[in-house]
């Protein structure tokens, strides 16, 4: 049995892993028997820790893409808290 190649990336972190699976749906893949299980185990495609991709660039892409939104996110709320000091430090007592 051909085992197929996916890319896994993080929610959390900015590792790439390469995984075998041995086939997929359109939600799905399914990892071979692993640590002496007998059983193939289904894994979401898209879950709240990981996500799976075809190609290593597709993964490289979306790591890529979401470290910029994240830095775009603080850039913002950096711009937020700096209009808010400006405010606080010309406070004055009424």
């Amino acid at each position: 049995m051909e085992l197929m190649k996916k890319y896994q990336t993080g929610h959390y972190d900015i590792d790439i892993k390469e995984i075998e699976v041995i086939r997929e749906t359109e939600a799905f893949i399914i990892l071979p028997e692993q640590y002496g299980r007998r059983k193939e185990r289904r894994e979401s495609k898209k879950s709240n820790y990981h996500l799976y991709h075809d190609t290593w660039e597709a993964a490289h892409a979306y790591l890529l893409e979401r470290t910029k939104d994240k830095i775009a996110q603080v850039q913002d709320l950096l711009e937020k808290e700096k209009k808010d000091l400006r405010i606080i430090e010309n406070m004055v007592e009424r």
